[in-house]
């Protein structure tokens, strides 16, 4: 989702986010400590509903690849109604 009120506050957020992702992967990220407590104080979201989405797919297609051998899941899958 776009914030276009304030752009710039929309790109910072997504940045942080991303940099996120980064640091608890154990790579060098501008993302301190610090400012992760900072930021969970507020209640800041570090994932958002889209990721947690595709995840929750991703993971259901993990399955399903286990069980079928392939990842060509059918339009109608009955499993997933």
């Amino acid at each position: 989702r776009r914030y276009f009120e304030n752009k710039a506050l929309g790109k910072w957020v997504s940045t942080q986010r991303a940099h996120y992702k980064v640091m608890k992967s154990n790579k060098p990220s501008c993302l301190t400590p610090t400012r992760v407590k900072l930021l969970d104080d507020i209640g800041f979201d570090w994932v958002i509903k889209s990721d947690e989405v595709w995840q929750k797919h991703h993971d259901e297609l993990v399955v399903y690849k286990a069980k079928t051998g392939h990842c060509r899941v059918p339009n109608k899958f009955p499993e997933n109604k």
